[in-house]
């Protein structure tokens, strides 16, 4: 991971129950590519310490995640489907549903 990274966690139950489209393989394809993830922010306060968390005052050089907020569980996932790349303020058609097949 990178310290700028945030992470987003897919439960088992609602990726097998809820998305049958999000295979392992097909998760494992999006590496590397700009992904937008929506779900329930919450904090991991195991990680709230200077090891870890880059956020932290006096964090250590080997931390590596910008922050101790996740994104989980994650409820909807989307590629960007735009060689330029995506951002805030592109619109939805930029954005390619992973539940679709």
């Amino acid at each position: 991971m990178q310290k700028n990274s945030v992470v987003s966690e897919m439960t088992p139950y609602t990726r097998t129950t809820r998305h049958p489209n999000w295979t392992i393989d097909r998760v494992q394809a999006l590496q590397g590519k700009q992904v937008k993830v929506v779900g329930q922010l919450m904090t991991d306060n195991d990680h709230y310490n200077a090891n870890d968390d880059c956020g932290f005052t006096g964090a250590r050089a080997s931390c590596w995640r910008s922050t101790i907020w996740e994104i989980h569980p994650v409820v909807k996932l989307f590629v960007c489907n735009v060689s330029s790349g995506c951002d805030a303020s592109s619109p939805d058609s930029a954005w390619t549903d992973l539940d679709q097949p």
